[in-house]
C-alpha cells in the first residue's frame, strides 16, 4: 500500500477545492506584493495553484509537498524547471533562505508536530503565511462549523483524528503560542470559515 495519502485524490483535488480557495489565494498571492516578500517557499504546495499565482505575479516560489503524487499535478500546471522538491521536516534550506513561508492547509493536517513545522517554516523564512481553518467566535459560527467538520470527516478518519486534533489544541491562535510565536496580522476568509495569517 502506498504511504501518499493523496495517491487517489490528487487529479481530483483541484476539481474539489479550487474555487473555494480561490479568493483566499488571491488575497495570499496580493500580501506577498505588498509586503515585497519576493522570494517565497510553499510548504504543501499540492498541485502548484499558489505556485502558479505567485510566479504570475513576478514572485519567486519554490514548492515542496510529502505526497509525490500532488507534486506531479503540480509539475505539469508549472513551468519545465520550476523548483519542486519532495519532502518534510527538517526542511532542506539554511536559514533566512526566503523571505516568507507559506503553510496553505497544511498545519491541521501534517504528519509532523504542528508546532514543529510551523517553528522550522519560521526558520526557513522570517515570517510565514498561514491559510487554516478559523476558530469559531459566535454561534452565527456554527453553519460553517458543520461544514468545516464535514469535510474534514470525508477526508477519511485518520485526516479527520488530526483536525480534531488541531482544534483542541486552539487552533492556529494556540499553535502559534506554543511554537512560541506571534500573529501579527489576521483576517477571515472564504466566508469566514478560513483565516489568512502572518506569523512571526
Amino acid at each position: 500500500m502506498s504511504s501518499d495519502a493523496y495517491l487517489d485524490i490528487a487529479r481530483w483535488y483541484d476539481a474539489m477545492t479550487a474555487r473555494a480557495l480561490k479568493d483566499a489565494r488571491s488575497r495570499l498571492t496580493d500580501l506577498c506584493r505588498r509586503n515585497a516578500w519576493r522570494n517565497v517557499l510553499d510548504i504543501g504546495c499540492g498541485t502548484g495553484i499558489q505556485a502558479e499565482l505567485l510566479h504570475r505575479a513576478g514572485i519567486r516560489c519554490c514548492g515542496l509537498d510529502a505526497s509525490p503524487a500532488m507534486l506531479a499535478m503540480a509539475r505539469k500546471r508549472l513551468p519545465p524547471g520550476f523548483p519542486l522538491l519532495l519532502g518534510a521536516l527538517p526542511l532542506p534550506f539554511p536559514d533566512g533562505s526566503f523571505d516568507a513561508g507559506i503553510l496553505s492547509l497544511v498545519l491541521h493536517e501534517t504528519d509532523e508536530e504542528p508546532e514543529a513545522l510551523l517553528r522550522e517554516a519560521l526558520r526557513a523564512a522570517p515570517v510565514c503565511i498561514v491559510l487554516e481553518w478559523r476558530k469559531p467566535e459566535r454561534i452565527r459560527d456554527l453553519p460553517g462549523q458543520i461544514i468545516t467538520h464535514a469535510t474534514e470527516r470525508l477526508a477519511g478518519k485518520r485526516h479527520y483524528l488530526r483536525f480534531r486534533a488541531y482544534t483542541r489544541r486552539g487552533w492556529l491562535g494556540g499553535l502559534a503560542a506554543r511554537a512560541g510565536r506571534t500573529l501579527v496580522r489576521e483576517e477571515a476568509v472564504c466566508g469566514g470559515l478560513l483565516t489568512l495569517a502572518v506569523v512571526s
